[in-house]
């Protein structure tokens, strides 16, 4: 589910803004290398019911001069890439009717859409899973959405985690 949120995010960016908007594993958006959006999905069950809370958090207006010290070079948004205000209402429709389209494609083709706008693939990063660090090449994503990624050759797959590019 997470890359069909990033692929709905990404595709209505575009859309609202002309901005390319690439993905990064698991649920970062980036535009030019700089983080503008971020997604949580967190799964609960209720009796026989699965409930899925999608969070999203996309910098829309907000001034680069009001961004942290420490996070001016790594984060920024529509509008300071833009050169001017986007609106959250236009951007809130593409993304919800972006996602009505990411829903009904099959896995194995959001998989490929979904690595074709990824912004890592085949390059050498820092992975971050269970307090272990492991450096090696991210190779892309298997049919589940884990990350494959080859350290010292072997690849290996991973269902969580943080990269670090």
């Amino acid at each position: 589910l997470g890359q069909r949120v990033s692929l709905a995010i990404s595709s209505a960016i575009f859309k609202v803004t002309g901005l390319p908007a690439d993905v990064k594993w698991p649920n970062d958006i980036l535009i030019k290398n700089k983080k503008v959006a971020g997604i949580l999905i967190e799964s609960k069950y209720n009796k026989n019911n699965r409930i899925l809370n999608i969070g999203i958090g996309i910098n829309v207006n907000i001034d680069t001069c009001d961004f942290p010290e420490n996070l001016k070079n790594t984060i920024t948004s529509l509008s300071a890439e833009k050169m001017n205000i986007i609106s959250r209402e236009e951007l809130l429709a593409n993304i919800i009717n972006a996602f009505g389209y990411y829903i009904k494609l099959n896995d194995e083709t959001i998989i490929e859409e979904w690595q074709n706008k990824c912004c890592h693939n085949n390059l050498y990063i820092t992975f971050h899973c269970n307090n272990k660090i492991i450096k090696g090449v991210f190779v892309g994503l298997d049919e589940s959405g884990s990350a494959m990624i080859k350290s010292n050759d072997k690849l290996k797959y991973y269902p969580s985690g943080i990269i670090e590019i």
